[in-house]
């Protein structure tokens, strides 16, 4: 342990360590009114369109997450009949199995 200290104090100088991003990051000027556009910008929020076409957006927001739901049931289903499908195939082949044992 006091060779590593003695190390480690002798070549501190010599050890190069990671820079730290505070050090890269560049401020740069911006201009005052340019400043003031984006942040009027930033806070004003933008309706799409008339309500019309906002109605539609709405109508397709709605029939995208009832379809998601519907997919999602029919997958599940899917995946139901699948482990019932295998799960009596296995049956079927351990009764198949256990008949040849039993003429055996």
């Amino acid at each position: 342990m006091p060779e590593i200290l003695t190390l480690v104090n002798f070549y501190y100088s010599k050890l190069h360590f990671y820079q730290t991003t505070a050090e890269k990051e560049k401020v740069y000027h911006v201009n005052p009114k340019r400043a003031q556009r984006l942040a009027h910008k930033a806070t004003q929020k933008k309706a799409i369109g008339t309500k019309a076409q906002q109605a539609l957006k709405k109508q397709f927001e709605q029939s995208k997450i009832a379809k998601k739901k519907v997919k999602k049931d029919r997958k599940r289903e899917e995946q139901e009949r699948r482990f019932l499908q295998k799960k009596s195939n296995v049956e079927k082949n351990t009764v198949v199995i256990d008949v040849e044992k039993a003429r055996n």
